[in-house]
């Protein structure tokens, strides 16, 4: 840290818990990065929080006959 802030002008704030559009956990066993938030954004924006999830179509089902 103090070797960047001889080069760059920087503060130390709190820890980072958001940064552009990644919501960041830190847990003991690492570190947990998520988009969830971004991606609930994108779902409202184009007008699809009302419809009903769907897996995909190329998701194979075991019940289905060949």
């Amino acid at each position: 840290m103090s070797l960047l802030s001889s080069e760059f002008a920087m503060k130390d704030l709190d820890p980072l818990s958001y940064f552009m559009g990644i919501a960041v956990s830190r847990h003991p066993t690492g570190i947990f990065l998520s988009q969830s938030t971004y991606a609930s954004e994108i779902i409202e924006r184009t007008g699809m929080a009302s419809c009903k999830p769907q897996p995909p179509l190329s998701t194979p089902s075991r019940n289905s006959a060949p």
